[in-house]
């Protein structure tokens, strides 16, 4: 118990990495009972003071909704905090929660395909070349682009079966039904 002692004595002096391990140990219930409104304290308390696992942590518990009802408007904070410290994840799940929208964030197709374009990856730009296709926001669409950087994977990974539903969306949107 004395460690655990110090480590609350350390964390309700401010220190964030104390925090962040307390608020672990109660979201997860190792060493203590589980009390997740408790763990969401502390974790929240060092996400406060630029703690990246902390504000990963509760980005990804908001997005995915593990132990707290899915929130996207809370995931959107912390990753895009976690973005601006050049996090390549946050920017990939940024990018994904302004593809969809929902849970109080508008879908933004141009801010989708910011993100993922900073991400850079082959899925990334998978998601990019899909957005191209088959945004609903006309302004975002560009079925000659979609079709330029579907086939542009499609070299790097020929039979990828997402990578030709991107392609196969990019021609319709171009109207090209005989590719």
């Amino acid at each position: 118990a004395s460690k655990f002692v110090h480590i609350q004595v350390t964390a309700e002096q401010g220190d964030a990495d104390a925090q962040f391990l307390l608020g672990l140990m109660y979201l997860s219930g190792r060493f203590v009972e589980q009390e997740v409104p408790s763990g969401l304290h502390w974790i929240s308390l060092a996400a406060e003071q630029q703690h990246e696992k902390a504000q990963q942590t509760l980005a990804d518990l908001s997005f995915e909704g593990q132990l707290i009802k899915r929130d996207l408007s809370v995931a959107e904070h912390w990753y895009r905090a976690l973005s601006e410290q050049g996090s390549r994840w946050a920017q990939f799940r940024l990018g994904f929660i302004y593809a969809s929208g929902g849970d109080g964030v508008q879908r933004n197709c141009g801010k989708a395909v910011e993100q993922f374009s900073q991400v850079g990856d082959d899925v990334a730009l998978g998601n990019v070349a899909w957005i191209l296709a088959t945004c609903p926001e006309a302004e975002y669409r560009d079925g000659n682009k979609a079709v330029e950087l579907s086939l542009k994977l499609l070299k790097v990974n020929e039979n990828d079966p997402t990578n030709l539903d991107n392609l196969a969306a990019a021609y319709a949107e171009v109207g090209d039904f005989g590719a």
